[in-house]
């Protein structure tokens, strides 16, 4: 295939990079009961999962979208606006539900959409760090944040 430039290409490959894992987290989904804690740990283990099997494609779907043209740019940020919508929501379900401590619902969003972004930096795959690995440690590190409270020390 042809592509007119350099950022329909790059377009192109955020495109079906961000389309893709967002199908993952979705199937994550749909197979998750009803509820908070396993539905939350099942997006995080998929996108993480995801991040760190996809680590090359990730680092440039995550990190290099941002040079697109405007018009672009807009398309890949609607579709990064579901996977917050979809943690927001999934969030707020479990404090309304007495499953999670969040004071900062947005804030917590995006920390934990960006634990599992930042994957791409640093993932390489072997013996010791499986994505399978990875993928329970993150779930696992977020139900402990969402479940933790902080001391009033600290606050």
């Amino acid at each position: 295939m042809h592509y007119r430039s350099k950022h329909d290409l790059l377009f192109e490959i955020s495109r079906i990079g961000h389309e893709a894992v967002l199908v993952a987290v979705e199937a994550a989904l749909s197979e998750a009961s009803s509820d908070p804690a396993e539905r939350v740990y099942a997006f995080i283990a998929a996108f993480a999962k995801w991040h760190a099997d996809n680590h090359v494609l990730a680092r440039v779907i995550q990190y290099e979208f941002k040079n697109l043209p405007t018009a672009q740019f807009r398309k890949i940020v609607l579709i990064r606006k579901r996977f917050e919508s979809l943690m927001r929501d999934e969030l707020a379900t479990g404090v309304r539900m007495g499953a999670f401590e969040v004071a900062d619902l947005e804030g917590t969003t995006l920390a934990v959409l960006s634990l599992c972004i930042d994957l791409a930096r640093w993932w390489e795959p072997s013996v010791q760090h499986t994505s399978e690995g990875v993928a329970k440690l993150y779930a696992n590190l977020v139900i402990g944040m969402l479940r933790g409270s902080v001391p009033a020390s600290f606050v």
